[in-house]
């Protein structure tokens, strides 16, 4: 985002079997909390839930610096999952 420097964006911890990018759309405050999270089927290359509810779960967790210029900014945040054995 632009004028805006992630803070903190936890990497998932998941049991899913399966690998895949997952995009989530994201909605920031001004005072850098995520306000709202969607998954972005488009831009991802699998529909898993059990991989979209862990990108979204840890998408929501994410902090971004402030930004007193605009109320809400929209951004993305892409998790590349290797899948587990």
């Amino acid at each position: 985002m632009v004028n805006r420097k992630a803070l903190e964006v936890p990497n998932p911890a998941y049991t899913c079997a399966t690998s895949g990018k997952i995009v989530i759309n994201i909605v920031v405050s001004e005072t850098g909390k995520v306000l709202n999270a969607n998954y972005n089927k488009s831009s991802s290359t699998t529909s898993n839930e059990c991989l979209i509810d862990a990108a979204l779960d840890y998408a929501k967790r994410a902090n971004f610096s402030t930004y007193s210029e605009k109320k809400e900014q929209l951004g993305s945040i892409t998790y590349n999952f290797p899948g587990q054995l």
